[in-house]
């Protein structure tokens, strides 16, 4: 929602002026500013961001200096061809390609689910994930209010009330103008004519309509001070003549899929919280209404980072979900950095890209992610078991040395390749 500022009042740098006029002063020299802050702080997040150790080379530490320590072995305590065939079988090409066809499968599977990941570790990453951070504005909503109440008072009807703001605010470009204006369209309500509108900055509109003086916007402007209260939130009180005739009531508009995305990360056992810079009066209703228990509000970029740093040590592996400059240090300071939308500095420091803005994506992409690894440790298995059988049949003497090796290595590939096909194929439904 917009924030009326005064004399004395600080302003940042990329602060949208939607009327009137500014006359500011430089606090801070280029490299102090807010923007300066948030680069270096995403920069600081991303060095410092632990790589895990590919899974193939952990698994390399033990297993070629095992197989040369069992060919020795075979050799001396069986015979030359059985040892030939452990040597022969244990070469780990199997093992590699069973691990990257997977890995690069999953790209292109997310990538057609509307999922960017930038390479392999954000699939292992989101496999871990116990809770996620959602940004609200632009994330969870659409960044857009939307009127959410008519309250009509002295004998008017909530039409009439919704007209006659409409009439003078389809001469505006504030965010609430135009939310207005957009209702009156939906309720099907034919605009008066209006003339002499005057937009006050930070306050409202001022103009007539059928020869009336109509005032729309905040209660200093339309003398509301004696009107009772109704409800939490931001509004525009209407006023005819200098007598309060209603109010008009906005929210923001939730993302459409918010909910949903919110009830399958909880169905996983996966937490939710919700941090956002605005008041926390707007957070709390935007939470209560997706059904999130833990919110924080009014928060600097340098404290999302803080929250996500606590996130981590109560509860492991944290993804954050944003689509913001504001969102940039807290993406890069998560375990899972989830970018929505196309700004670029979101984009820059998050690890996976949604293209499509649908929210759905954060939970179908830790699902895969955990159907994928699962894949990855059940391949290996696959090949494992495929080497240790033919070594066994091969000192027993039952299978030759070239059916050993085709069995050994090119076999269990086979196997593992038509398990990704099937498994992945299986997920994606």
């Amino acid at each position: 929602m917009p924030v009326s500022v005064g004399i004395g009042s600080f302003v940042y740098g990329g602060s949208l002026l939607l009327s009137g006029a500014l006359k500011i002063k430089s606090t801070s020299s280029g490299d102090k500013s807010l923007i300066s802050r948030l680069v270096q702080l995403v920069e600081k997040y991303k060095d410092r961001k632990a790589r895990v150790e590919r899974l193939v080379y952990r698994f390399s530490r033990f297993y070629l200096p095992s197989m040369l320590a069992i060919a020795v072995v075979s050799w001396f305590l069986l015979s030359p061809q059985v040892a030939i065939v452990v040597i022969a079988i244990a070469c780990p090409s199997a093992f590699l390609i069973a691990i990257t066809s997977t890995t690069l499968y999953s790209l292109a599977t997310l990538s057609r689910m509307g999922v960017l990941s930038k390479g392999t570790q954000p699939i292992e990453n989101a496999s871990k994930v116990k809770i996620v951070a959602f940004d609200k504005t632009g994330t969870l909503t659409l960044g857009t209010p939307r009127v959410s109440k008519i309250v009509a008072l002295n004998e008017m009807q909530p039409s009439e009330v919704l007209r006659l703001a409409a009439s003078i605010e389809v001469a505006s470009n504030h965010p609430l103008a135009r939310a207005i204006v957009e209702r009156a369209k939906d309720e099907g309500l034919s605009l008066l004519e209006f003339r002499d509108v005057k937009e006050i900055p930070g306050k409202g509109v001022v103009g007539r309509v059928d020869g009336f003086e109509v005032k729309v916007g905040s209660g200093d402007l339309v003398g509301a001070s004696d009107v009772e209260d109704i409800e939490s939130g931001p509004r525009a009180y209407v006023s005819v003549n200098g007598r309060v005739v209603g109010a008009i009531l906005f929210e923001e508009e939730s993302n459409p899929v918010s909910l949903r995305a919110i009830k399958l990360l909880k169905q996983m056992n996966i937490g939710v919280v919700l941090l956002t810079g605005d008041k926390k009066e707007n957070a709390e209703r935007v939470a209560r209404s997706l059904d999130i228990e833990e919110f924080h509000a009014e928060l600097r970029p340098s404290d999302k980072v803080s929250l996500i740093e606590d996130l981590r040590r109560r509860y492991g592996y944290v993804a954050m979900v944003g689509d913001g400059i504001n969102d940039a240090p807290a993406l890069a300071a998560a375990d899972l950095g989830i970018a929505v939308g196309s700004l670029e500095a979101a984009l820059e420091a998050g690890d996976v890209v949604i293209t499509s803005h649908n929210l759905l994506g954060v939970p179908n992409l830790i699902r895969f992610s955990r159907r994928i690894v699962k894949i990855i440790f059940l391949n290996l298995g696959i090949v494992g078991a495929m080497k240790a059988l033919v070594i066994i049949l091969s000192a027993l003497g039952l299978i030759p040395l070239w059916l050993a090796v085709a069995i050994g290595d090119d076999g269990s590939l086979a196997l593992t390749l038509l398990n990704n096909v099937l498994l992945i194929r299986q997920s994606e439904r």
